[in-house]
């Protein structure tokens, strides 16, 4: 008798292969499983692309035609227009290198972009920041070169040196402006204040413990500063998970499951809501926050009172708001893509 074995393919089905030559023989699909964590997840703004990207596959989707378009290798990163073109940062596989990947959803064409296998970078929406250290110890933050490259061409769009310390990025939403993050007691934090007269005339004497967090909001274009903000942690009774900005507002969220939604004219909290993961609508009026499994709520930003709340049999993946400011999507666990209306939220289809 003929010794075989299973294993896993690529595509994610289980294959039957013989022993003696690598001939596959046999094929099982396996059924819908759920979402873990995502490594990547990205909607083009009219809400009709969907990419995610879990730790070693990812696919992308038509939702106006509930069609997946293409199934890929994993991704650690990813933009979605509008016009169907796709940016990923692709993970390393076998003999292949870490590289950016163009897809164009239209005519399923994939091409190689940018190699990100020897460079420290990471994929934020349509920019990718790239660091290289320039001081003489590789360990040290210090004298770091940020550079701003497009996704889609691979070209520098700004640059940033860091002299004292150079910030970790805060961000997680790859739809927002970026936000860089120190220790608000750090020379680094220091030196950006100093450095710039809006922020150095707020704070004329900085009073910070090394627990509380200095937050600095770049507009991802330009790379110019928006504006910043100090969290005050209490001497380190909570510490800043992530932060997203865009508008007016700056969404901190903590270890304690609070959001800390900041000004970021003024840099002065406006309010302190329960949840994690936000999402801000493109009007920058409404935000959505998660608290509980499948639980979410739909909060006004400018009275900070909750209009509505979702409830849903499976846990949130991901949320985006549409940019007609109209409608939002929710993916669950489930692979379910839920459509919804706004501001009263009734639930308009389901894409699985």
């Amino acid at each position: 008798m003929e010794q075989s074995y299973v294993r896993e393919r690529i595509d994610g089905d289980i294959g039957m292969f013989t022993v003696e030559k690598p001939t596959e023989i046999r094929k099982a699909k396996l059924s819908l499983g759920q979402l873990g964590n995502l490594q990547a997840f990205g909607v083009s703004p009219n809400l009709r692309f969907l990419a995610i990207s879990g730790r070693s596959r990812g696919a992308v989707w038509d939702l106006l035609r509930s069609e997946r378009l293409l199934y890929v290798r994993g991704f650690n990163g990813v933009s979605v227009a509008n016009d169907g073109i796709v940016d990923a940062d692709v993970a390393k596989f076998e003999k292949t290198t870490r590289h950016l990947v163009h897809m164009d959803l239209k005519t399923s064409g994939v091409e190689s972009g940018m190699d990100l296998d020897q460079v420290h970078a990471a994929q934020f929406g349509p920019i990718v920041l790239r660091t290289t250290n320039k001081g003489k110890e590789e360990w040290k933050p210090r004298n770091v070169l940020l550079d701003a490259l497009d996704a889609r061409t691979g070209s520098v769009v700004w640059s940033r040196t860091f002299l004292k310390e150079a910030p970790s990025v805060a961000s997680r939403r790859q739809e927002d402006n970026l936000v860089f993050s120190w220790s608000a007691a750090s020379e680094g934090a220091k030196l950006e204040i100093a450095s710039n007269p809006a922020l150095s005339r707020r704070w004329l004497k900085v009073a910070a413990d090394p627990e509380d967090d200095f937050l600095e909001i770049v507009d991802p274009r330009t790379g110019n500063i928006l504006g910043a903000a100090i969290i005050r942690t209490g001497k380190g009774s909570f510490r800043v998970t992530s932060a997203d900005s865009a508008g007016d507002w700056i969404i901190a969220a903590d270890s304690t499951n609070r959001l800390h939604v900041i000004s970021l004219h003024s840099g002065e909290q406006q309010g302190l809501l329960f949840g994690r993961r936000p999402a801000l609508s493109t009007n920058c009026k409404l935000m959505t926050a998660e608290n509980g499994r499948g639980e979410l709520n739909l909060y006004d930003l400018q009275t900070m009172e909750r209009r509505e709340q979702y409830v849903f049999a499976k846990p949130i993946a991901g949320v985006y708001f549409g940019d007609d400011n109209r409608r939002i999507l929710v993916l669950t666990g489930d692979q379910a893509a839920y459509f919804m209306m706004l501001p009263d939220g009734e639930a308009a289809a389901q894409v699985h």
